[in-house]
């Protein structure tokens, strides 16, 4: 790997995906720490790390990690993510017991995008001033499983 540029090693097909094939880093992450909802699993490839601690440690340099945050961001960009709302509330409880911080414009997405599910049907947090019985009682759920 040594002489290859960054851009030519993540165009080349050597990485092992998820999905059962051999191909190049274009919209991939590597798993450290957290988990790909089942529900996911079509959607986001992650990378096998390599057992070569060289080759590892130069995968984890390029490649994206894949991040309750990240989680987040996938689900919100599809066309129903209230489908979801559970991982994204378990995320959501995952940042939040890291003390770690949502990015700004991931905030904004999550006040706007109507992702909670409102008895079948989506709303924007922005709408409410306190969450509906349904949304409440997931929201419940998921808080007292993470503690």
């Amino acid at each position: 790997m040594i002489g290859l540029s960054d851009a030519l090693l993540l165009n080349l097909p050597i990485f092992e995906r998820s999905d059962g094939t051999i191909g190049d880093a274009k919209e991939v992450f590597y798993r450290a720490d957290w988990h790909v909802p089942e529900a996911l699993g079509d959607r986001v490839v992650t990378v096998r790390l390599s057992d070569n601690s060289r080759v590892q440690e130069k995968q984890r340099a390029l490649l994206p990690v894949w991040t309750p945050q990240k989680q987040v961001e996938v689900i919100m960009s599809l066309p129903n993510p209230h489908s979801m709302q559970r991982d994204i509330f378990e995320a959501i409880t995952e940042i939040s017991k890291a003390e770690a911080r949502l990015d700004d414009s991931v905030l904004k997405r999550l006040r706007t995008v109507s992702w909670l599910d409102v008895d079948g049907v989506p709303k924007a947090p922005e709408k409410f001033l306190t969450l509906p019985s349904g949304v409440e009682e997931v929201a419940g759920e998921v808080l007292k499983t993470c503690q």
